[in-house]
């Protein structure tokens, strides 16, 4: 039993973490970047610091996490069948998610309707960036080798200090199928090894977790002073489409996530509440990932580590939420804008290029995952480096929100895939 002395020194801090204090430092810091520019660009360093230091264990968490329940997975004989799983649950909830933006985007028609002022300020940057444009895109596609090549590091330990996310997805799933065919006892403190330095990992994010509202505040402050105002009022209805294709995603998710762990709501959010405000603060899908897997295999969902621990990691790389969004939301937009007419074949081809698009700029960061919005405009016949200019000027608006529902449905899909395998007579004990 703890003293007096060692029992405030453990809690009395954990004020810090409470979601009043941290949706306090949000709306201050909303509020201070729209009516204190100058002084929210002064704080902005104090954001990127806090980020940093998310960032450093994020690289590390993701590589025991994957060499953990890869290595696990490969070391028994349901493999195949969870792989499998895995995959075809992957490209369901992608497709879902793409043709829900699609529908949602043609019913509320972002580009119709738009005031004189805001068709003006529009149709200044769209001819612009037009005539700038010389018959090239600022997004250009990548064909398949380029992208086999670039997700294969040549160095792992160059790949780790660049943050290629995507080749230490590689390198970490490689060596985790290696460790669990080996089998024996040299898997088993291979592996014992990488799980007790995943929960140290845990421990580092616990205490960076108490500088959460320090940092939530300056990110929002500066990313809001950035942001141009009028560009903003322009495209106003596409960013509130945008927000509301993310919460319609967020509510539709809470219901899924409701039914795969058997919870309330109340409970589900509870558990799930820091992972979202870290997600909506930092617009940073891996700084919400630890306290997401945590939020999953805590006490209040108790859902398994093995599938877990797996799924959200490769998740967060591979299976892009937000930018499926973006991508079939643009696509219809800038048709509205040209007044251009896409027929059946035209959506059906914009619903599987934005999986392909958001699949293809798997860990690339974050303004070439924009322009990279080219691979679906350009085959139907759409501008692609102004849409890419239009996009890049509200992000900072647009991208946390589109984070939130990234990550969210990843959980969803995580806890899918485990409550699958807990009811599966597959599944080993």
């Amino acid at each position: 039993m703890k003293s007096a002395p060692e029992a405030v020194q453990a809690y009395s801090l954990d004020w810090l973490k409470s979601p009043v204090v941290i949706l306090i430092a949000m709306i201050v810091g909303i509020l201070t970047g729209l009516f204190f520019p100058a002084f929210s660009h002064m704080i902005a360093p104090v954001g990127a610091i806090y980020l940093k230091l998310l960032q450093m264990t994020i690289i590390p968490i993701l590589m025991t996490a994957l060499i953990t329940s890869v290595g696990r997975l490969f070391s028994s004989e349901s493999a195949r069948h969870n792989i499998v799983k895995i995959i075809v649950s992957s490209l369901i909830f992608l497709f879902a998610i793409s043709l829900l933006a699609l529908v949602v985007s043609l019913l509320v028609g972002p580009g119709e309707d738009l005031s004189k002022e805001a068709q003006i300020l529009l149709g200044k940057t769209l001819n612009a960036a037009d005539q700038s444009d010389g018959g090239t895109q600022l997004g250009t596609s990548r064909g398949f080798f380029d992208f086999l090549q670039s997700m294969i590091p040549s160095n792992v330990f160059q790949a780790m200090g660049e943050g290629s996310n995507l080749s230490i997805l590689f390198f970490s799933l490689v060596l985790g199928v290696a460790t669990g065919k080996i089998g024996g006892s040299t898997a088993h403190h291979i592996l014992n090894f990488t799980d007790a330095l995943f929960k140290v990992l845990f421990k580092i994010i616990s205490w960076i977790m108490y500088l959460l509202p320090f940092g939530l505040f300056s990110l929002l402050a500066s990313e809001l002073a950035s942001t141009g105002a009028e560009t903003l009022v322009a495209m106003a209805k596409f960013v509130a489409m945008i927000w509301g294709i993310s919460l319609l995603i967020i509510l539709l998710d809470t219901i899924v996530l409701c039914m795969a762990t058997r919870r309330s709501p109340l409970v589900v959010l509870s558990a799930m509440k820091e992972s979202m405000l870290i997600a909506f603060g930092t617009s940073s899908t891996f700084a919400s990932m630890p306290a997401a897997i945590d939020g999953l295999t805590g006490d209040k969902l108790r859902m398994s580590p093995d599938i877990i621990n797996l799924v959200i990691p490769l998740g967060a790389v591979i299976n892009r939420f937000s930018m499926i969004i973006i991508y079939t939301s643009a696509t219809v937009f800038a048709a509205q804008l040209y007044g251009i007419s896409l027929s059946f074949p035209d959506l059906a081809l914009a619903l599987v290029l934005s999986v392909l698009a958001a699949t293809a700029g798997a860990g690339a960061p974050g303004i070439v995952s924009i322009a990279m919005v080219s691979i679906v405009l350009i085959p139907l016949g759409l501008p692609a480096q102004a849409i890419t200019i239009l996009l890049l000027a509200i992000n900072p608006i647009i991208d946390p929100i589109a984070t939130l529902a990234n990550i969210y449905t990843n959980v969803t899909l995580s806890a899918v895939i485990a409550a699958s395998e807990k009811s599966s007579p597959n599944a080993t004990a």
